[in-house]
């Protein structure tokens, strides 16, 4: 899946995002990943981690898929 929305609520608020790509894995579960264009100061770079984590509990609520890994990739263009 490419540019996949997503919408889901986590106590009283609701959650939207876009997640670049998941792919499929041979065991059913789902690689998600990320990437980032530009620039990235290193402080930054923590705060894109976290929202993978974010995606990883999206996937597993929306979609009800097995997050086996996430992957970030940094394009300095």
């Amino acid at each position: 899946m490419l540019e996949k929305g997503f919408n889901f609520k986590i106590g009283d608020y609701v959650l939207k995002g876009q997640i670049d790509r998941i792919d499929p894995h041979p065991d059913g579960g789902v690689e998600i990943i990320d990437y980032k264009t530009g620039n990235i100061p290193k402080d930054d770079r923590r705060m894109d981690k976290d929202q993978l984590l974010i995606y990883q509990m999206a996937v597993e609520e929306v979609l009800q898929k097995k997050v086996d890994s996430l992957s970030y990739y940094y394009l300095d263009i």
